[in-house]
This record gives structure tokens, sequence and C-alpha cells, in this order.
């Protein structure tokens, strides 16, 4: 599929594409929400992962290569799966480079400021009953807002409360995080 000389091409690919990997297959996995995927990994695997940890993967920071493991084995998947969901999202992620109109949900979706400044144009310049592709448009961002904000309200539930140190790297019960655990400590946003 790639080879080493497109390493430099992909490398920034894979920096949007793991953590919306990431994110698919704890969807698949069917938990919505952090808390419940933490502790299936702390079920499955004897490793405390952190929803702080979780989050931040999903949000672009890269984990450690056993934090990843944990991540995929408590969850029920393996590296394979990991290879098949990246595959998943490069074509996704190639689709909305080479097709304007998914490159503009993609904004959509990405960006709320944009959805506000868009709707403002639309009521600014419709009519009183506006064309149904613009009622279809404001519809869409109505629906977008919403999902956001319920995405928001899981994320601040399963962060609040978390009583976990920030530190994402798994940690055997009993040890401190990060250490005695064949890590060098928790992961590094660089």
């Amino acid at each position: 599929m790639y080879r080493r000389d497109d390493l430099p091409i992909l490398a920034p690919l894979l920096a949007r594409a793991i953590p919306v990997a990431l994110k698919r297959l704890r969807d698949k996995a069917g938990f919505r929400s952090l808390r419940p995927a933490a502790e299936a990994i702390e079920k499955a695997t004897g490793q405390s992962v952190s929803r702080a940890a979780i989050s931040k993967w999903e949000s672009g920071t890269m984990p450690q290569l056993d934090s990843a493991l944990y991540f995929l084995l408590g969850l029920g998947f393996t590296f394979r799966d990991l290879q098949d969901a990246l595959e998943e999202v490069l074509r996704d992620l190639e689709a909305e480079d080479n097709d304007p109109a998914a490159g503009f949900l993609a904004k959509l979706r990405a960006s709320p400021q944009f959805r506000q400044n868009l709707r403002a144009i639309i009521e600014t310049t419709s009519a009183a009953s506006p064309e149904p592709a613009t009622a279809e448009l404001l519809g869409l961002l109505a629906q977008l807002d919403t999902e956001q904000e319920a995405e928001q309200k899981e994320d601040a539930e399963d962060q609040e409360g978390d009583g976990e140190d920030e530190d994402d790297a798994p940690s055997p019960e009993g040890e401190e995080k990060g250490k005695g655990n064949g890590t060098n400590g928790p992961d590094k946003a660089d």
C-alpha cells in the first residue's frame, strides 16, 4: 500500500487520521462516552487508562505504543482493526480533500464559528421564506450544533469528577502512573 518513501507525505495524514480512527473504534465498540470505555479497558487488561488520556488521544495527542495496545485490546480490537480503521479514515480524508462539498461539510462539522457566521449570512440575506436548499442548510447547521453540544456535554460529564491523574500512560494497580510499567512516563504532546 504505502512505501517508506511515502513517509513525509503520510506522516501529516496519519496525525489527522489516528485520532479519528481511535474515536471510530471506540464508537464501534459501543462506547459513546469515555467513562465506560476507560472502565472496559481496565477490566479487560488490568491497566488503568484515564478518560482524560483517551480524550487527548482522540483530540490529536499520539499515544505511546503500549497505551495504544491497551486501548485496542481493552475494547476488543487488534492492530489489524486499527489499520483497517486508518485506511477508512485516510480514504475519507482524501475524499474530503478532493470533493469540495465533502470539504465544506467537514468544515461545518469542525468549526462552530464557521456555522455561526454562515447562519448569520443566510439570515441576513434570506427572504421571509427561504429557498428549500437554504432551509435544508439551516436545518443541517442546527443538527450539527445539537450534535456538538451533546458531545461537549458528554465529554464534560466524563471529565467531571474523574479524580484520575492527567497522565495518559497506563499503570498497573498499586503503582504510580508512568513508573514501573515499562514506560518512560506519560505521553507528551510535541
